[in-house]
């Protein structure tokens, strides 16, 4: 069975009282999308300047 990883986190987090490692799979998570999202920002037309 798959799972996403919000859910796993919170399923995590609310079952295993494991805080610490469900934030920490959070910021893991929220840095590779900011990673991705800068690097997609800077690969396309987005962040070039209109003439």
């Amino acid at each position: 069975m798959t799972t996403t990883l919000p859910l796993y986190v919170a399923k995590l987090a609310t079952v295993s009282h494991d805080f610490g490692y469900g934030s920490a799979l959070t910021v893991f998570a929220f840095v590779i999308l900011l990673v991705v999202s800068i690097i997609y920002l800077r690969l396309t037309a987005f962040s070039r300047e209109e003439k």
